[in-house]
């Protein structure tokens, strides 16, 4: 029989069927009406049940009446689970290992050599080009060279760039367009705002760069800056001129206004002299923990001295030591802190005095008289 008589079976979702309508009533009536919708038992078939009915379809079934046919394959279909049909297996390709060799006949001295496999050359993207006035101005700005990068921005020769002033607050004719997409549909702006240096952002967005595009990963250049400084430029320029752009699709949170800055400036300088208040407070009780720890160490030597000199001393003259302590403490006529002799109570401003058992005195006549009256 001919083509045109035989069916076309088709399936598809909710969503995708409109497409098969359109096709069908584009169709002409002789072929549109041989085409009939694959009986599936269930509205989302199982990889097996979709096997299953691919078999039954691709399956030959000669027949001189259409209406048996379309009854037998309903049948077919609904049974399923009764008359299991084989999946025809796909035809795999031939191995050569597979193919027997025996009958090809090799000369010894001409061994099968493979053919050299040609190499494509990698063709490299538009603006990846070294002649590309957009991949000198990459390089420019990888290098973090802004006269450079302003200048072939703004068609100015490279001898002048270092000489030229270019102020980022004004308009030029530029030489190419900002806005020109680059590799995953980034703009100058983008790699510029994930740059560190915010010369390169701010010179950009006073040169009429969009901050709304987007890349193919839905990343705007705001979502790209490195740094808070870029992110400030993006803020002052908002500022500056705030209908502009439309900064809720550039993600730029709020505007950066001088006043702004004055005000953060300021707060700066009174957390920094707080700062400086707090460390010097915390210096000063640094100095002060240390010199109380020097005196208890100093304390603990003296007490260790004293108690090497009391383990050399009989008990008398411990008795004795204790008792000038405690009259001297009580009479307040005590040598190391009155500055007076402990026998003849003479000052001691201006020489150097004898000691004796914590004691000074004046002269060697007042130690040999206090030895003797303490005797």
């Amino acid at each position: 029989k001919q083509w045109y008589q035989r069916r076309v079976a088709i399936t598809a979702g909710v969503h995708n069927k409109h497409v098969f309508d359109k096709l069908k009533d584009k169709l002409n009536d002789k072929i549109s009406d041989k085409i009939r919708s694959i009986p599936f038992t269930t509205y989302r078939p199982t990889l097996k049940e979709a096997k299953r009915v691919y078999g039954v379809l691709t399956r030959i079934t000669p027949s001189s009446d259409d209406e048996f046919s379309r009854i037998k394959l309903g049948k077919e279909l609904q049974t399923h689970e009764e008359t299991k049909a084989p999946v025809p297996k796909a035809p795999q390709p031939l191995n050569p290992k597979s193919i027997p060799n025996s009958h090809l006949k090799q000369r010894p001295d001409k061994p099968c050599v493979p053919a050299p496999q040609l190499e494509e050359p990698e063709l490299k993207p538009w603006y990846e080009n070294e002649h590309c006035i957009f991949y000198k101005i990459l390089e420019s700005l990888s290098a973090n060279n802004y006269e450079v990068f302003t200048a072939l921005i703004c068609g100015v020769d490279l001898a002048q760039a270092g000489h030229v002033d270019i102020d980022t607050s004004r308009e030029f004719v530029l030489a190419i367009d900002v806005n020109t997409r680059l590799d995953d549909a980034n703009t100058l702006l983008h790699h510029a705002a994930s740059a560190t240096n915010h010369l390169f952002t701010s010179f950009l967005l006073h040169q009429h760069a969009n901050p709304e595009l987007k890349n193919i990963r839905n990343k705007v250049p705001y979502d790209l800056a490195g740094s808070k400084d870029v992110r400030d430029e993006f803020r002052r320029f908002m500022g500056r001129y705030p209908n502009k752009w439309d900064y809720q699709s550039a993600k730029v949170p709020s505007p950066l206004t001088p006043a702004m800055e004055q005000e953060q400036e300021n707060k700066k300088k009174e957390r920094r002299k707080a700062q400086r208040a707090a460390k010097s407070v915390r210096d000063k009780e640094k100095k002060e923990a240390a010199k109380v720890a020097a005196k208890h160490e100093e304390e603990k030597l003296v007490s260790e001295v004293q108690a090497l000199r009391m383990r050399g001393l009989s008990a008398r003259e411990r008795c004795l030591l204790a008792a000038e302590a405690r009259l001297a403490e009580e009479a307040g006529t005590r040598g190391s802190k009155s500055g007076k002799c402990a026998n003849c109570d003479t000052g001691l401003d201006g020489l150097v005095p004898f000691e004796r058992v914590e004691l000074k005195f004046c002269s060697v006549t007042c130690v040999k008289e206090h030895k003797g009256t303490a005797s």
